[in-house]
């Protein structure tokens, strides 16, 4: 778990109690509801003896039963059980041909899905995320009783109505409603994340997050998201905040990735699109494009992973990407230029190195690192405005579409013009290379940064002409 302080008021991290406190030391909740007798000439009074001997459990038994997982509600490890009854069961809508319809893995998802390992009594029990037995997330809540999943039929949760039934092998919880495993779509809502959740509706994204994925989603808190949306595009900015692929938060280092965002360059016949990139940094915890930062993570659904964030990311223009990716030395550079010259911006006045990177369209830009320079300018850089626009105007290509790495010529003789000068590649060399005619050459060492005006190439030398 990332150890970050949550700003989310009613979604702190839920402590669970592991060992089991004797019944009658526990201090039943006033609104517990009666205990659920157990037949007195019962040996053992195990989870699953509860579910037996109990007909409000008959339905509850026939899913363990087709589950086959029994042997597990009677077995030495110790459980906590959010037990559905007959009622609940015919509340959630799943009558006997739904119950029928289950495979025994929907059974077993489900029945795992209302356990969590250990013995967590009603007194240790704080609103926030739980991990349970199916390795998916459940969102507690303690206002007004225990709640899971928002605890309510709009929301899909349910509410405890009888705490602390003692079992030999953990603890029961009754409950009045199934909960179903979730997407992360459904964590969203559970977790009271109604900003995002309206917004992903607005934009006709509910049926995409709720699909098989696996996605990972980066969730804004309600306080992180703006007042006013006027000029995002509302469905670019959501998909920005997802990854293919579940990436629990062991497994994020730092970089860049891309997103299921894309932005579209030309029309018809010459169309096409890249896709957005954001970048994560793990020096201190989870940050993201240096703005935002996790500060819940790894709750799982059944088709990914959200790690829930106290800021709104916003995709990157060339410029951003420079700033946020740490080419210091290229920033340095672009604002110690001339600005470029009206004929070569295609412009009605000069424009300045840093305006054209942050809004001129279908760049492609080879950015060198920024020990790429300290050999180019041992020195430092020129005090040259102009020679230092000369420098840079050999690393940019303007077009109708940025050209990605799969796009640049094979043929090694193949000239393209850059703002300065006419660029060739060799893409048989190791790494690849780009060079400057009449000048030297540089490796390709990253490729297809996708930016909202284009794409980035990281370079590992500075091009320069003779």
């Amino acid at each position: 778990m990332i150890n970050r302080s949550n700003r989310l008021a009613t979604l702190t991290l839920l402590v669970l109690a592991t060992t089991a406190c004797p019944a009658e030391e526990t201090e039943m909740p006033a609104d517990a509801g009666p205990v659920v007798e157990v037949d007195a000439g019962t040996t053992s009074n195990t989870i699953a003896d509860i579910a037996s001997s109990d007909a409000n459990f008959s339905t509850l038994l026939a899913v363990v039963q087709k589950a086959d997982l029994v042997s597990v509600l009677a077995g030495d490890d110790p459980l906590t059980v959010f037990a559905p009854t007959n009622d609940a069961f015919a509340a959630s809508g799943l009558d006997q041909a739904a119950l029928d319809a289950l495979s025994a893995a929907d059974a077993a998802q489900i029945i795992t899905y209302h356990a969590v390992s250990g013995t967590v009594l009603s007194s240790s029990l704080s609103a926030g995320v739980v991990n349970t037995v199916a390795d998916l997330s459940l969102v507690v809540g303690t206002e007004g009783g225990v709640t899971l999943n928002g605890g309510n039929a709009v929301t899909g949760g349910a509410t405890v109505t009888s705490a602390d039934v003692s079992a030999d092998n953990g603890v029961v919880h009754v409950i009045d409603r199934v909960l179903l495993p979730p997407t992360v779509a459904d964590l969203a809502r559970y977790a009271g994340l109604t900003e995002l959740g309206a917004a992903v509706e607005a934009a006709g994204l509910t049926e995409t997050l709720s699909g098989e994925g696996p996605f990972t989603v980066f969730a804004p808190t309600n306080d992180a998201f703006p007042d006013d949306t006027t000029g995002l595009d509302v469905a670019q900015v959501l998909t920005y905040h997802v990854l293919s692929g579940a990436v629990a938060s062991d497994q994020v280092t730092s970089g860049n990735v891309d997103t299921l965002a894309t932005q579209s360059f030309g029309e018809g016949d010459a169309a096409s699109s890249i896709s957005l990139d954001l970048f994560i940094d793990t020096s201190a915890g989870v940050r993201l494009n240096n703005t935002a930062d996790v500060v819940i993570a790894d709750v799982r659904g059944t088709n990914g992973i959200v790690h829930v964030i106290d800021g709104v990311l916003v995709p990157l223009n060339i410029a951003e990407v420079a700033t946020v990716a740490g080419f210091t030395q290229l920033v340095a550079a672009v604002g110690a230029s001339a600005p470029i010259p009206a004929a070569l911006a295609g412009s009605d006045s000069d424009v300045p190195v840093i305006e054209a990177l942050s809004s001129l369209s279908a760049l492609t830009v080879f950015a060198p690192t920024d020990d790429a320079f300290g050999a180019a300018f041992p020195g430092g850089l020129p005090t040259d405005q102009a020679a230092v626009l000369g420098v840079l105007g050999g690393h940019v290509i303007a077009g109708a579409a940025p050209v990605e790495a799969a796009g640049l010529p094979a043929d090694t003789n193949a000239e393209v013009s850059a703002l300065v000068g006419a660029l060739t590649f060799d893409a048989s060399a190791d790494p690849p290379t780009v060079s400057i005619v009449g000048g030297n050459s540089a490796g390709i060492v990253a490729t297809d940064i996708g930016a909202t005006n284009g794409v980035v190439h990281v370079i590992d030398g500075v091009l320069m002409t003779q």
